[in-house]
């Protein structure tokens, strides 16, 4: 990425592809972010990299954490030793995905889009030049399919618009169809037991009774 501190011994060509950097925290922090939530936390960035330094730079607020490569951030963020890390979108979906790192999202982006380019040394202007104009020759589509290739961003929805939750919601019905159903066939042989006693008792009463009119009194005796 072009910076003006590189352009001082690079001659860079023109841009290839074009990605935002991206906030990457754990699966257990909520919403989205900005740079602006950032305020206080402890956020890492591969050292060297142009996103560390405009982060050292144009937000002093945060505690720019620097670190060896993309890999050491994930980790470090993963377990809980930074609050988040900022990374290119690409680098960030690939080592996440080849790292098996699970617990990890991408939070938001951040007030940035960085070029991606060629660079040679600044003596070498010739070799700029022939790579512009391979770089000329690359269509639109292949810079799509290039991008598709390399970039596995699962979009932050919410939970009601998931597969997952309409799943949850038809199970959640059907569990409780069948503890309303429970209930029912309960009652229903409740009622029939009920039903069954009062007969029997009156049965009984009746019988009883029955048998205390033909009873003598006393003073029959």
């Amino acid at each position: 990425m072009r910076t003006k501190e590189r352009e001082v011994y690079l001659k860079f060509t023109k841009p290839l592809l074009s990605f935002p950097a991206v906030i990457i925290v754990r699966r257990d922090v909520p919403g989205k972010m900005r740079l602006a939530d950032l305020k206080g936390k402890r956020v890492g960035s591969p050292s060297g990299y142009a996103q560390f330094e405009r982060l050292k730079q144009d937000h002093p607020q945060i505690e720019a954490v620097g670190v060896a490569d993309p890999q050491t951030c994930l980790r470090q963020v993963s377990v809980g030793e930074l609050d988040a890390c900022i990374l290119r979108l690409p680098v960030a979906t690939h080592f996440i995905t080849a790292e098996g790192i699970v617990n990890l999202r991408i939070a938001g982006e951040i007030d940035a889009v960085y070029a991606l380019a060629a660079a040679c040394r600044s003596d070498w202007p010739e070799l700029t030049a022939i790579l512009d104009a391979a770089i000329e020759t690359i269509t639109q589509q292949q810079r799509d399919t290039i991008f598709r290739n390399w970039v596995r961003l699962e979009a932050d929805v919410p939970f009601y618009a998931t597969g997952r939750f309409w799943l949850t919601v038809a199970v959640s019905l059907v569990a409780v169809g069948i503890v309303f159903a429970a209930v029912l066939f309960w009652n229903w042989q409740l009622r029939s037991v009920v039903t069954v006693r009062t007969a029997e008792l009156a049965q009984h009463r009746d019988h009883l009774e029955e048998a205390v009119g033909r009873r003598p009194t006393a003073a029959a005796e």
